[in-house]
């Protein structure tokens, strides 16, 4: 198992400006994960999707999860704009219900609603 301190090690991958909000990400997923027992071992940035349609993706027997802050083009390497915050963290819950719920099943997206809920709440306190 990876520690936390691991996924924050990856912050060299990151665009200076998504920085702030991948710091503000990490500890709050790792919290909500072990609160209601999710098995998170590792959050990875990832700079574009090997797909464009994919904002993240996860490995739930892994516990590992890959989320797009900022999209580089896949040609050039340039990087292109930001992901509003909001967006990453829909993505980020969205994720972690995975961890329990690997298909979109009505268990998935309740457990989805649950985790939003409870990520909106720690945010605004």
């Amino acid at each position: 198992m990876r520690a936390q301190s691991d996924s924050n090690a990856m912050l060299g991958s990151l665009h200076p400006l998504d920085i702030g909000v991948w710091c503000r990400i990490i500890p709050m997923a790792f919290e909500v994960a072990r609160d209601y027992k999710l098995p998170l071992t590792e959050i990875r940035p990832t700079p574009y999707p090997e797909a464009m349609s994919k904002l993240g993706c996860c490995w739930p027997r892994l516990g590992i999860i890959h989320v797009v802050l900022r999209f580089k083009h896949p040609h050039t390497g340039e990087w292109m704009g930001a992901r509003h915050e909001a967006d990453v963290w829909r993505t980020v819950a969205h994720e972690l219900a995975h961890l329990e719920e690997e298909r979109h099943s009505p268990r998935f997206y309740a457990l989805l609603d649950t985790l939003l809920d409870d990520m909106n709440d720690r945010r605004r306190a």
